[in-house]
This record gives structure tokens, sequence and C-alpha cells, in this order.
């Protein structure tokens, strides 16, 4: 049997993703988990209203909020020339 490391690495992938489903969904405006909700019913098309903030959910909502949060993530850490014109150590041409 080939136990190649992409392999290994593949099928822990999979098992991980498997997790992820299998887990509550959870409100990403509170952090509430659903009582009975696991993460395969979003993917599935199944909505949702939280019920601790009243907020509704759906696939499009969670893949908005998904691409915000990367957004911000790749901000929050400033590039060499973003720093530069924060700490005032940028020179302009003129």
């Amino acid at each position: 049997m080939d136990r190649s490391p992409s392999l290994i690495d593949d099928t822990a992938a999979v098992r991980g993703a498997d997790q992820k489903l299998s887990q509550r969904a959870v409100c990403p405006g509170c952090q509430t988990a659903h009582p009975s909700l696991t993460w395969d019913g979003p993917v599935a098309g199944i909505a949702w209203k939280c019920g601790r903030c009243g907020q509704q959910w759906d696939a499009g909502r969670l893949a908005a909020v998904a691409a915000y949060e990367t957004w911000a993530a790749e901000r929050a850490t400033p590039s060499a020339a973003g720093a530069a014109l924060h700490d005032g150590t940028a020179t302009t041409g003129c």
C-alpha cells in the first residue's frame, strides 16, 4: 500500500473538513452554537436564525462573512510600504 506524504496529507485534510461539517453551526455574530444544526446544514443550503441575537444566516451570508474576515486579515498586517506611510518614514518624490 502506497503511503506517500501527499496522500496522507490529503486524507487528513478531508478528515478535518468532515469533522468541521459535523460540528454545530455557530453564529458568526455572537458565537452562539445552534442547538441542533451542524455545519453540513448551511453547506446544503439550510438557513437559520440565531436564537441569541436573532441574525438570519445562510450560505450566502456566511460566505460574505468569511470573505470579509479574509479581507480584514490581509490588512491587519501592514506591508513595508504601508508601514512606512504610517510611521512617517516614507519619502515623497517632490
